[in-house]
This record gives structure tokens, sequence and C-alpha cells, in this order.
């Protein structure tokens, strides 16, 4: 993987459930930390969203195309 900037400290992913719920993936790069924010929390979908998260990770494909978007020239976070 590409060495990412030294200010890039969390990537955040909204995920779409089933169009009927977004919940929020926060990766903190500095903690090495994957954070799950839902504001409907059941405890029998938990392993369901971890695995959820386990195979977005996996794929790397959204995590590629955020980084991506990030470290563009033209993205003024890096200003």
């Amino acid at each position: 993987m590409e060495k990412v900037d030294e200010g890039l400290k969390k990537i955040f992913l909204p995920v779409n459930e089933n169009n009927t719920h977004w919940y929020l993936v926060v990766f903190d790069l500095c903690n090495h930390q994957t954070i799950l924010l839902d504001s409907l929390p059941i405890a029998t979908d938990k392993e369901q969203k971890r695995l959820s998260i386990v195979k977005l990770v996996n794929d790397g494909t959204r995590i590629r195309l955020a980084l991506d978007l990030i470290l563009r020239p033209h993205n003024l976070m890096l200003r």
C-alpha cells in the first residue's frame, strides 16, 4: 500500500445496510483501530456488522478509493 500522508489520521466510511440504515466505520490510522458508530445498535447485528467491515477491509476497493480521493493533489485537506 502507498505511504499515507502523516497528516491523515482517520478515514470515515459511511455504510448503507440493506437500503434501510446507515452506520459509520472509522479507521483510526494512528491507533490502528476500527470504530463502528451506529445510532441503532442491536446486539444481534453486531457480529454481522463486524463481518461486513472485515469484508470491506479485505476487499479494499472502497478503502483504496477513499485514500486515492484524499491523497489527490487538488484535495484542500492536504494544503
